[in-house]
């Protein structure tokens, strides 16, 4: 379970170049400071090293999604079929892409 969520926090990192094409900040760089903060919190947090979930969580919700475009990455993602989804189904999709 851990090793899937590592697996979803480099994935995360990985995408966050979709979003950084906007910022002030060069994507690399971007990428850099946010992959660093977030091996920093790991290092210095106990719970997230013992696998808690609900602190992986946290520390993705704070450090790593406001990051990263969710519909531009779920869009990718499914393809053609996402402009034949209703609102709704790409909403659920992209809570589910999510998780």
């Amino acid at each position: 379970m851990f090793q899937r969520t590592i697996s979803s926090l480099i994935f995360a990192a990985t995408t966050l170049g979709a979003t950084a094409a906007f910022a002030q900040t060069a994507p690399d760089v971007m990428i850099k400071q946010v992959a660093g903060d977030v091996i920093e919190s790991v290092k210095n947090d106990k719970a997230i090293q013992a696998g808690d979930i609900s602190r992986i969580h946290g520390l993705v919700d704070t450090q790593v999604m406001p990051h990263v475009d969710l519909q531009r990455m779920t869009t990718a993602v499914v393809g053609k079929a996402w402009k034949t989804a209703t609102p709704d189904q790409q909403a659920k999709l992209q809570a589910e892409f999510k998780t």
